[in-house]
């Protein structure tokens, strides 16, 4: 399972990190974590996920090419809070996990910092605009853009989400989606 996005702030370092130590990273952790496997249960059977913290900052290309070519998942993670974020998943790292990974590579969505809504709403109540939040219509059609498998939103201060994250990552790579005859592609060589 690759983790992927090179947004900072976006908070997907913080969802492995969650993850993977139950806590929230208050003070900096690094903009990419060592991979780690974790194992976690689908209908009882144990699946063994690899998390890959992925981020092109200086990552040589040679690398995220074996990573998008191994993993059976790939989740692409967006702050709520951070618009160009999502824009960024549309008009760059789509293109690359579909060039980099096999062309069927299920696709999960996750919006991060669900937390950062609560705070945005009480600020538009006191009529202190600052932050805004992705609106949902952006998010539905960036999703259908994408060809995204499934949507999910988490918030990694919350824990809120988060072992649903992985949870359908392990789905999906058990049981990934058909691709629809007409969706198939056909090389002759």
């Amino acid at each position: 399972m690759e983790i992927s996005n090179s947004e900072r702030e976006e908070g997907r370092s913080s969802l492995i990190y969650r993850y993977i130590t139950g806590q929230f990273p208050h003070n900096y952790i690094p903009t990419t974590l060592n991979p780690c496997d974790v194992n976690v249960d689908v209908a009882g059977r144990a699946v063994k996920l690899t998390i890959v913290d992925g981020h092109d900052d200086g990552e040589p290309h040679l690398m995220r090419t074996q990573q998008y070519r191994t993993a059976d998942v790939v989740a692409i993670c967006f702050g709520l809070d951070h618009e160009r974020s999502l824009w960024h998943i549309e008009s760059r790292i789509i293109e690359e996990v579909r060039e980099l990974g096999r062309r069927d590579l299920p696709i999960i969505v996750v919006g991060c910092k669900t937390d950062i809504r609560g705070e945005v709403q009480r600020k538009l109540t006191d009529g202190n605009i600052g932050k805004t939040i992705v609106q949902s219509a952006d998010i539905t059609y960036a999703l259908q853009r994408i060809g995204a498998a499934l949507y999910v939103e988490c918030s990694s201060l919350d824990n809120a989400g988060v072992d649903e994250v992985f949870q359908h990552a392990a789905r999906l790579a058990l049981y990934p989606p058909q691709v629809p005859p007409n969706k198939r592609e056909c090389v002759v060589c």
